[in-house]
Order: C-alpha cells, then structure tokens, then sequence
C-alpha cells in the first residue's frame, strides 16, 4: 500500500484538527463572566459586612497544568458539568481564601498572612465554597438558554498542585480575575476545557436568545423618537448619620464624622433635587463606587 506524502498527512491532519480558538469570538461566554463577577459581589455581602468587587483580570488559552503551578497551594473546586459532558474548575489563591475568611469574620485586613504550608481548615474550605457556588449558580443561570452548563460540586482539592488530574493535561480556558476587598486584591480563577467550548462554538458566538440581554422599552421608546443621549448631573448623599445644629456647627476642617457600620448601603442618588436611586458604595478596582440597587422615582429626572 502506497504511503501519502508528508505534506499530504499534515494537509489531512489539518482538517480534523479544531480551530484556533478566539475568546474574542465567543461574546456569550464572556458575558457569562461577566455577570458571574457581579452575582459573586452580589451575593458576598450576605456574608461579608465589607463591599467586594469581582473583575476580570485576563483570560488565557493554555494546559490546566500551567494554571495550577501558578495556583499551587490555593484552593480548587471541581464541578461537574452536565450539559458539556465535562468538568470545570473554580479556584482560589490562598491569599483570596485567607482573605475571604478574615473579611467575613470582621478582620481589618491587616492580618499577617498565613504559612503557605499549613493546610486549609474545614472552615475555611466551607466558606471559600460558597463563592464557589455562587459563580457555579451564576453560570447555570446565564448559559440556561444558550448551552446549559448544569453545574454541580463533585470534589474539593484543598492543596492545588500542578499534577493533581494526574498525568492528563488538557487544553483549557482560564478566565482570570481579581478579588477586591478591603482595599486589597486577591486571585481566582474559572477554567474551563477547550474541547467542551468547541463543541458549542456556535451557541456560544451567537448572543440571540439570551435571556439576560433584556431591552429597556422606555428607553427603547425614547430612541426612536429621536433621543439619541444627554448629560446629567447626580447627587449622591450617604443617609443614615443624625447630628444636633451644635454639632454641624462644632465641625472644622479635618473632622472625622463616624458612620455606622450599614451607612455604606444607606445612599440616595438625586437629580435635580428629586431621588432617583437607591444605591450602596462599593469599591471597584481600588476607588470607590456606586452600586445602584433600585429606583426610586423612574420618572424623576423627566
């Protein structure tokens, strides 16, 4: 039997092989991200009386293995995916665990970091694992009517180490993001494999359908008749803090006014006088923000 050329077997090859990925390309899977950062800071002030911002640092396509030494030590879970036929992972630098924990149990954020080899106590793993949940629950939620995930825990790696998959080293993708609080900044990671995003490349290019994505008809309405964009101006005031005249009247400049502790979810945001929103000061990427979390008066600045 006559063998092919070498040029002809890699020409072959080449057809069966995936194409390169492009994260660029895959606007669902970001979006997914997306909203994942936000339900994590949602739903951490349940548990933590500091505000916490999730980001996306950078994204990546490389071996799980490559993630892991740089995550070694930290903190990994292990949920199976269902709807992919795969398995993802949701990790945490041990700098996000001992954060995480000192921040829910009222810590300052100035406590000494622990000993890289001292293992994690059940506790801790406890906790970290409702973040993990709550990003596990976010992509459920998002990707329910594009290409369901069907996350569920199977395992906890309580010790990350470059070899813990054993001697399989798959291509994945990692979405690599920033933990702020209490004015420090921590890692986790979202990796995912490279052969479960090619099999749903084409739901996962197309943002048709998303249940997520909703339109604004008021504002829809104003587009069309012609209001493209305009400027406002919005006063935020922190409610919450009571004080006598004396006591106005006693303040110089360079006096510390002590707010209580729920003060930083006690904010009004006015335009032109009237409440528009219901807000909360967060921090995001080191300033601080404001976090809307309802309206007041839709019609307000009409």
């Amino acid at each position: 039997m006559s063998q092919a050329p070498a040029g002809g077997r890699e020409a072959i090859e080449r057809l069966f092989r995936h194409p390169e990925l492009s994260m660029e390309r895959l606007p669902v899977l970001k979006d997914a991200m997306t909203s994942l950062t936000s339900d994590c800071a949602e739903g951490l002030r349940a548990l933590c009386p500091h505000p916490a911002a999730f980001a996306i640092e950078r994204t990546t396509l490389c071996h799980a293995s490559e993630v892991l030494e740089q995550n070694q030590h930290g903190i990994a879970y292990v949920f199976h995916a269902a709807g992919w036929d795969s398995r993802i992972v949701i990790g945490f630098g041990r700098a996000a665990v001992f954060l995480l924990v000192e921040s829910v149990f009222g810590g300052d954020g100035n406590e000494q970091s622990e000993a890289p080899e001292r293992p994690f106590s059940k506790l801790e793993q406890r906790l970290v694992q409702k973040v993990a949940d709550l990003a596990a629950q976010s992509l459920n939620r998002f990707l329910d009517g594009t290409a369901p995930i069907g996350l569920s825990l199977e395992r906890v790696e309580a010790a990350i180490s470059p070899g813990m998959f054993g001697p399989a080293d798959p291509a994945v993708a990692v979405f690599e993001m920033d933990l702020q609080l209490q004015e420090r900044t921590a890692g986790m990671f979202v990796m995912l494999p490279q052969s479960s995003i090619h099999a749903l490349r084409s739901k996962l290019e197309r943002r048709d359908g998303n249940p997520s994505l909703s339109v604004d008809e008021e504002w829809a309405g104003r587009l069309r008749s012609g209001v493209e964009n305009t400027t406002v101006s919005l006063r935020a005031a922190i409610h919450g803090y009571n004080s006598t005249l004396g006591e106005v009247a006693a303040l110089q400049v360079g006096s510390v006014i002590e707010l209580p502790l729920d003060a930083h979810n006690s904010v009004v945001a006015t335009c032109n006088g009237a409440e528009i929103f219901a807000a909360r000061l967060v921090q995001s990427k080191g300033h601080y923000a404001l976090s809307i979390s309802a309206f007041i008066n839709r019609n307000g600045a009409d």
